[in-house]
């Protein structure tokens, strides 16, 4: 944990060790006490919840779970902070690559999972899970507010409904280029406001790309998604916006320049790009060194 000092500068705080390798990581308020607790997946298949005491430190207390049908094998790979019931209490989505399960985790630790999809089919090698969103992509009044998207190796975008104890798989999309050859893969994805439009929009970040669309072989691919109803879905408004760097690891939205979505990504060789969205689709390029090459990204 790190503190800002309010003049630019960041002081380390706390260091928590963890029992296996992290593979996913974000902050939510899973006590309800106001302060942002951690939750970390870790590679042998288990939750961790470390609750903040609002000092930044975490508390000795944790909670753990182990993920899906079979903790092992869950490998999870992205965790994501929605409501899954709209009472405005904080719960969890974890994507299980190893078992092509989603975990839908409440703030009791209560779990359900479903299986991930291909195309709106369970079961394939292609529907293992390896990046979710959240966002409110159904913008239909009586509905739970935030809807899943869940990007699958086979380089599909899945939007899933909440609905009670479980998930409606409402459609899909082809989030790659080149879905069917095989030859670019979904890395990460966020959601935001990318074109001005109250709808959230994606952020797919993809490689593995021709040299004629990106040189580097990867890109970020930007959807709009707009509901006709409750089952169809117009995926449109693509804009590709080409990396400079190779070995894209992260992409992360949030307000850096201005008051629209700007967008992060880190890669490999801890550089930090920058799309900055002057005015809404249209995107300001820079880049900026991080971090020492002796660090990793994993998440931002």
């Amino acid at each position: 944990m790190y503190k800002g000092d309010a003049e630019g500068r960041l002081l380390p705080v706390n260091i928590v060790g963890l029992e296996n390798t992290p593979t996913a990581f974000t902050l939510c308020d899973f006590d309800g006490d106001l302060f942002k607790d951690a939750a970390v997946t870790l590679g042998d298949g288990h939750l961790y919840i470390y609750y903040s005491n609002g000092m930044g430190y975490f508390s000795d207390n944790f909670d753990s779970l182990g993920l899906g049908p079979d903790p092992a094998a869950a490998a999870p790979v992205d965790i994501v902070v929605m409501d899954v019931d709209d009472d405005t209490l904080d719960d969890l989505a974890i994507a299980n690559n190893g078992t092509r399960t989603i975990s839908i985790v409440r703030r009791s630790l209560e779990q359900n999972y479903f299986d991930a999809t291909f195309m709106g089919s369970a079961g394939s090698e292609d529907a293992a899970p390896v990046a979710l969103a959240v966002g409110d992509f159904e913008n239909v009044t009586g509905l739970i507010s935030d809807d899943l998207i869940v990007a699958t190796k086979g380089g599909t975008i899945e939007l899933f409904m909440m609905s009670g104890e479980s998930a409606v798989w409402v459609d899909y999309d082809a989030a790659t280029n080149n879905i069917d050859a095989g030859s670019e893969w979904i890395v990460d994805m966020t959601s935001g406001t990318f074109f001005g439009a109250p709808t959230p929009s994606l952020a797919i970040l993809v490689t593995g790309a021709d040299p004629v669309i990106s040189p580097s072989g990867s890109y970020i691919n930007l959807v709009k998604i707009e509901a006709e109803n409750e089952s169809d879905h117009i995926y449109s408004g693509v804009q590709r916006l080409v990396l400079e760097g190779a070995d894209p690891v992260v992409i992360h939205a949030g307000v850096f320049a201005n008051k629209d979505g700007d967008l992060a990504v880190g890669n490999g060789n801890c550089v930090i790009e920058l799309f900055l969205q002057d005015s809404p689709g249209s995107f300001r390029h820079e880049t900026m060194g991080i971090l020492s090459e002796r660090y990793l990204f994993d998440r931002l």
